[in-house]
């Protein structure tokens, strides 16, 4: 779907609240606009076409580009970076609130971060407009296994060159751009990646250490 214009999660604790207050009372949820329904139903097909297919598509691609460094509040005023995740594999998974594919999502990140610790990778959800967060904290309780961090205003996402939701993101522990996918392409792929860029996280540290 086309879009429409840290600590870690152990470090979340303490930090400041006041923050996305602000940011929920100056950026109230907004309408979305009419032609964006079409979107919507493109966006629902894809994520039952991704269950179906769960191989890469020609909208995946692998890339040693340092990421862009980020800096964002999630849903709970905490502040999550770039900078804090450093040394890990980073699974960005950039969607929308106004975009319903987040919540045929939602059930396979669940399921997707169970991983995290064996796997050795943390799992960030980046809202790419913020908007309709009354709607997101009734459905889920604002109570996920994974930080939501708004990107208001888009500059990440427009960092990250996200040109549609949702889009997956891999960093490798190194703090490059490892993978990207258009539509989430399902946790068995994610998994596969994520297992592909430790390996080669390891070999590199290996050469590296001589």
């Amino acid at each position: 779907m086309k879009r429409g214009s840290g600590e870690t999660r152990g470090d979340r604790r303490g930090a400041p609240a006041n923050e996305f207050a602000a940011i929920k009372s100056e950026h109230p949820p907004s309408r979305v606009p009419a032609a964006r329904a079409l979107s919507v139903l493109l966006g629902a097909l894809l994520l039952v076409a991704f269950s179906a297919r769960p191989t890469e598509s020609a909208t995946s691609k692998a890339s040693t580009a340092i990421a862009p460094s980020f800096r964002l509040v999630d849903t709970h005023g905490h502040t999550v970076t770039s900078d804090s995740l450093r040394g890990r594999i980073v699974v960005l998974n950039f969607w929308a609130f106004w975009c319903d594919t987040w919540k045929a999502e939602l059930p396979h990140l669940k399921q997707l971060v169970k991983h995290e610790d064996d796997s050795g990778f943390t799992t960030v959800a980046v809202s790419v407009d913020g908007t309709r967060y009354p709607e997101f904290a009734k459905l889920t309780g604002d109570d996920l296994p994974f930080p939501v961090c708004l990107d208001i205003g888009s500059k990440v996402t427009r960092a990250y060159d996200v040109e549609h939701v949702p889009t997956v993101v891999i960093i490798d522990p190194q703090g490059r751009i490892a993978y990207s996918h258009y539509g989430y392409p399902g946790n068995d792929v994610v998994l596969s990646q994520v297992r592909r860029v430790a390996r080669a996280s390891t070999g590199s540290t290996a050469v590296s250490s001589r």
